[in-house]
C-alpha cells in the first residue's frame, strides 16, 4: 500500500498542507513580535489564502524587515493582487 500513486499522492498533498501551515505560522510570529497580537490577527484568513510557498517565504522576509505595520500590508497587497 505505500508503494500505491494514490498513497504517495496523499502523502505529498500533506507534507505540503504542512510546509505551507508552517510557513504561514512563522510569518504570523514575526507580526506578533514586531506589532502585537492584534496586528497580526489582521492578516490570517488573508494568509490562510495563499497557496504559494515562494510567495510565503517572501511575506515572511517582509514580516520580519518591516518597520510598520502598513509595510507589511502594502506588501501583502502587490502579492496578492498580482496572483
Amino acid at each position: 500500500m505505500k508503494e500505491s500513486p494514490l498513497y504517495q499522492e496523499i502523502l505529498a498533498e500533506g507534507r505540503q498542507e504542512g510546509l505551507l501551515e508552517a510557513r504561514r505560522a512563522d510569518i504570523l510570529e514575526a507580526l506578533q513580535i514586531h506589532f502585537g497580537i492584534k496586528a497580526a490577527a489582521r492578516f490570517e484568513k488573508r494568509l490562510r489564502s495563499i497557496r504559494d510557498p515562494e510567495v510565503l517565504s517572501r511575506l515572511h522576509r517582509l514580516a520580519i524587515q518591516s518597520k510598520a505595520v502598513v509595510d507589511f500590508q502594502h506588501g501583502l497587497e502587490a502579492e496578492t493582487n498580482g496572483a
